[in-house]
């Protein structure tokens, strides 16, 4: 399993398809993957180090970000320069 370096956790299958769910840990790639998406990968927390943002562009694709909706906001303040960041890349 990808450590805080390391890639982003289930690229191997999620990459296969044009339109991702970003989950921000473990639990939420099982649940997902229990109900049937296979398009789901996990960052191992709301921070992507670079290895995991070139993952997420190395081709065309949409991205769904999915990140806890933590009491102090961690997971929607991430979401925020994610989402413009995603939506400037070509």
């Amino acid at each position: 399993m990808p450590g805080s370096k390391g890639g982003l956790y289930g690229w191997a299958e999620a990459r296969r398809y044009p339109e991702l769910i970003l989950v921000e840990g473990l639990f939420d790639y099982a649940a997902l993957w229990q109900v049937g998406f296979r398009n789901v990968t996990c960052s191992l927390g709301t921070h992507l180090n670079a290895r995991q943002w070139q993952q997420l562009c190395d081709g065309l694709r949409t991205v769904y970000l999915s990140f806890d909706a933590d009491a102090n906001g961690s997971g929607q303040q991430a979401s925020i320069p994610y989402a413009t960041s995603f939506d400037q890349v070509d």
